[in-house]
């Protein structure tokens, strides 16, 4: 594959990750300001917000970084990889909407919003243990451990458990 078909690669991924992961997270929560309140669960009582979003800006770097690789770092396609990575693209992108429409319209969806956040973090730990079970130690599969490592810490410890304990105790 070429430089320029990679580049373009890289772009269309960041493109699509921003807008169908940022834009309708965003939508949802700051088309009223008492949403936020909403979706925190009252979690921002025991879990700082700066101690969420730091958290979370790492997962971000650490998610843009395995788009790269995946793009540059990987000599040839890897079925797993691109599976896990799939995975953990389509399960975050039926989050919010799962997340909103049980919040608004049936509770009854909280149990997609839970097994969608298992899933994404079931596939990013995946994705960690067939890049080192799969891949040679170089700096870029070792970077990508790492990065993948941030992401994996966010979406394992704080969404699916933390996040996912407050949402299921206040949605009754």
């Amino acid at each position: 594959m070429n430089t320029v078909l990679k580049i373009s690669m890289l772009v269309l991924n960041f493109v699509i990750s921003i807008a169908f992961l940022f834009v309708p997270f965003s939508y949802y929560i700051f088309v009223d300001p008492n949403e936020i309140d909403i979706w925190w669960f009252k979690m921002n009582e025991v879990y700082p917000p700066k101690l969420f979003l730091s958290t979370a800006f790492l997962a971000a770097l650490g998610f843009l970084y395995i788009q790269y690789y995946m793009i540059f770092g990987l000599g040839s396609l890897d079925t797993k990889l691109t599976t896990e990575y799939s995975l953990i693209l389509i399960s975050s992108l039926i989050w919010c909407p799962a997340t909103y429409f049980s919040l608004k319209k049936s509770k009854k969806l909280k149990f997609v919003v839970v097994m969608v956040l298992g899933i994404t973090a079931g596939s990013s730990l995946a994705f960690i243990y067939f890049l080192f079970e799969r891949h040679k130690q170089s700096l870029q599969r070792d970077l990508a451990i790492v990065a993948m490592s941030l992401f994996s810490f966010h979406v394992t410890f704080v969404d699916f458990f933390v996040w996912n304990f407050f949402y299921l105790k206040n949605l009754r």
